[in-house]
């Protein structure tokens, strides 16, 4: 919830000369009057907690377009007006896959934008070079969160092909990075790959 607290001034509250209005990117959101509560859907007040000066706003569903300053102003006695800033972030969905000879880790559903992806050989980032090319493409959705393929071609070369190799992905919303691995082998003109590390991801 967002909080909200105003100067009660005598107790028990006057309901009838209390005004609360919830406001988001100049629009009305919410108001109380008179006792009466008309809201968009998703907010809410606890109407007990008014008792205490507490006006608190409750946002359930919380999606991305949430996210922004929201005004609270309280008019009792005087007029009382507070601003409060909503961040949100979405945890990534990871998985990592193969197509012939490239290695592809997708980075989806989070939110704020920022976000780092690095490629690992066992254990160690994996440097520029001839054998080694990377591509990142990004792109938003439909629900304002983002999406990242990161692909890794590995050029025939023996040792460049072979081992444990990981996606890195480090986010506001993740408290340590999370890694994804794929063990790849190379026999002859057989690539062998296998999955470990498995995790699972919850979004917001």
């Amino acid at each position: 919830s967002l909080p909200c607290t105003f100067s009660l001034g005598k107790s028990p509250i006057d309901h009838s000369a209390l005004s609360i209005i919830w406001t988001f990117r100049d629009k009305e959101i919410l108001r109380y009057n008179k006792g009466r509560t008309l809201s968009q859907a998703r907010l809410s007040l606890d109407a007990q907690a008014i008792e205490e000066g507490r006006v608190s706003l409750s946002v359930s569903n919380v999606t991305v377009s949430d996210e922004g300053t929201y005004t609270c102003v309280v008019s009792y006695n005087m007029k009382q007006e507070q601003g409060v800033k909503l961040e949100v972030a979405a945890v990534p969905m990871v998985t990592i896959s193969r197509s012939k000879e490239n290695l592809r880790c997708s980075v989806s559903g989070f939110y704020p934008v920022d976000i780092g992806v690095t490629w690992l050989r066992d254990g160690e980032p994996i440097p520029h070079s001839s054998n080694i090319d990377k591509a990142i493409r990004t792109w938003s959705n439909a629900d304002g969160t983002y999406t990242l393929n990161n692909s890794l071609s590995v050029a025939p070369g023996g040792d460049q092909r072979e081992g444990t190799y990981s996606c890195q992905v480090e986010h506001k919303s993740l408290p340590e990075p999370l890694l994804k691995d794929l063990q790849l082998v190379y026999r002859g003109e057989t690539i062998t790959l296998s999955h470990s590390r498995a995790s699972s991801i919850i979004g917001i």
